[in-house]
């Protein structure tokens, strides 16, 4: 990402380590570190703990992810062990609807309108 934003270049993925290794500028080194804030990664508890909190503090409704990798090996048993952690929707049939995704933890059932109120 930081040789697009400063060279116009999309070169192929390439392993983390070989990245990280490169020799970059201090610009394309701050875009690299700015592109790796907020992503959640690490082992299924991790992920799982990182996607709780995210939820709690947005009042998200839905949780979209999106991957990429040069390994795709890799990204098949990541999307596999996310899915092992995530388990479908539960309706509550008096209180209407609770998140898309809950993550090891119970629903709360709390609704929220547009803005993330509470409803």
């Amino acid at each position: 990402m930081a040789q697009a934003r400063t060279r116009g270049d999309f070169p192929p993925l390439a392993p983390a380590e070989r990245v990280e290794a490169l020799a970059m500028t201090a610009k394309e080194r701050g875009l690299y570190e700015q592109g790796l804030t907020g992503h959640v990664h690490g082992t299924e508890d991790q992920v799982a703990g990182q996607l709780e909190r995210a939820i709690r503090e947005t009042g998200a409704d839905e949780v979209l992810v999106t991957t990429s990798t040069y390994d795709r090996e890799g990204l098949v048993d990541s999307l596999r062990r996310l899915s092992r952690i995530v388990r479908p929707p539960e309706r509550d049939r008096d209180d209407g609807p609770v998140r898309s995704l809950d993550v090891r933890q119970p629903p709360d059932h709390t609704t929220r309108d547009r803005r993330g109120r509470e409803a």
